[in-house]
């Protein structure tokens, strides 16, 4: 058979394996998670896959009465932290962090943020740091979920740059954009 035209999950053991599914975009270091989103009605919706247990939806924001429309973007290395976005049910959407213990929690914006708009793109390889887009600003969230700006907008432009990626510590962050090129955040 030839390459799957949509999701799948590639060992050296097996090769490639098509999933169901309607995109995926991160998978843990042992690749028995995977980050993406399943179709529900006329949305995607944030879901994890594992071999095991196929697609799981990933549930909803506490003040949501249905699953909100959205993606899973990252995966931390042990597959307990999932982030990405999501829709908050009213005006936009948010960025958010799902662990099994805490399901899906939304990411708050930084003190100056003007909105709480934006999604989170990658995660450190223990889930204490997060990178994302919130309010126009560009943050690093901790493991309090305080959110750092790192990037600032300058008004009417939107975000600077687009989160790319975190290191495995969370010391590190890559982000690109038009007119900044390639920017490097550095913790320390």
């Amino acid at each position: 058979a030839g390459p799957s035209a949509g999701p799948f999950v590639w060992t050296a053991a097996t090769g490639q394996v098509p999933i169901t599914g309607y995109s995926v975009h991160g998978v843990s270091d042992d690749g028995q998670v995977v980050a993406g989103a399943i179709p529900l009605s006329f949305y995607a919706q944030p879901a994890i896959w594992t071999p095991s247990g196929g697609w799981v939806d990933l549930g909803t924001l506490p003040w949501m009465s249905q699953s909100g429309a959205g993606e899973a973007y990252a995966v931390s290395a042990d597959g307990t932290h999932v982030v990405g976005q999501v829709h908050d049910g009213g005006s936009g959407y948010v960025p958010f962090v799902w662990t099994p213990t805490s399901g899906l929690e939304a990411l708050p914006r930084s003190a100056g943020g003007t909105s709480g708009l934006g999604y989170a793109a990658d995660v450190s390889a223990d889930g204490e740091w997060i990178v994302g887009v919130v309010g126009g600003e560009v943050v690093v969230w901790d493991l309090q979920r305080v959110a750092q700006p790192i990037l600032s907008v300058t008004p009417g432009q939107g975000p600077p740059a687009a989160p790319r990626t975190i290191s495995s510590e969370g010391d590190r962050v890559t982000a690109s954009g038009v007119g900044v090129g390639g920017v490097i955040w550095d913790r320390a």
